[in-house]
């Protein structure tokens, strides 16, 4: 699931350890959107990748989406 959401999962035992990992995620980000060519409602999940150059950025982002 953590893995599916960006690796961020609610855990209720590591309160303030989530929620500075939220506030440093917010402090520097962009937000970036896209249409996918050739997009056909057929109900199946299609999976997002996203690369980077830089090793040293991080990129957090969810695993992909249902056609629907």
């Amino acid at each position: 699931m953590a893995q599916a959401t960006g690796r961020l999962a609610e855990n209720p035992a590591n309160a303030n350890y989530a929620f500075k990992r939220a506030v440093e995620a917010f402090e520097n980000y962009y937000l970036l959107y896209y249409s996918p060519q050739n997009y056909m409602t057929d109900g199946k999940f299609k999976r997002i990748e996203v690369k980077i150059r830089d090793e040293k950025y991080s990129v957090t982002h969810r695993a992909g989406y249902f056609a629907n």
